[in-house]
């Protein structure tokens, strides 16, 4: 199988993803309000208790069943929590790129240059803005679904595949 040069469009793409994830990783530990939501997940026995600390005064209920699911890794197998931690939020990090290249690829009518180029802004600029911390990556998710949802209709436009 030969490799043409437009297939390696997306290695710089994921690199540099790659990259920019350092910011994350050098915390090595939780920070900031993680702190409050591990401490809270770690004392507490069920979801209501876990909700009862500040979820309903925030009114931000589905937040604190998705924070008291991503931190249940926690309870579980302790420290080597960061590990699963660090794999989703690098996945999510790199893949949201890649989904962006793909739709600007398309888009463009195959203009790999100017998907590699935005998806590099992309990267470079960390559009989603939030602090490098391991509860904000509902905010990444969010992202990376966004980009998933504009992807894949005009995918399936493209190649006019009927819809229901």
């Amino acid at each position: 199988m030969k490799i043409r040069k437009s297939d390696l469009y997306p290695l710089p793409i994921l690199t540099l993803a790659a990259f920019s994830y350092i910011r994350i990783l050098t915390l090595r530990d939780v920070y900031l309000d993680d702190n409050y939501w591990l401490l809270s997940s770690h004392t507490t026995d069920t979801l209501q208790e876990f909700l009862a600390n500040g979820f309903p005064q925030l009114r931000r209920e589905p937040l604190g069943i998705f924070l008291y699911i991503f931190f249940l890794p926690y309870r579980l197998i302790g420290d080597y929590a960061l590990l699963v931690w660090h794999g989703i939020t690098l996945a999510v990090q790199i893949a949201a790129p890649l989904v962006l290249y793909s739709l600007v690829r398309d888009v463009t009518s195959g203009r790999r240059d100017v998907a590699a180029f935005v998806a590099t802004v992309f990267v470079a600029t960390t559009l989603d803005q939030t602090a490098p911390i391991m509860s904000a990556i509902n905010y990444r998710i969010g992202l990376l679904l966004g980009l998933i949802s504009l992807y894949l209709p005009d995918a399936l436009l493209r190649k006019k595949i009927p819809v229901a």
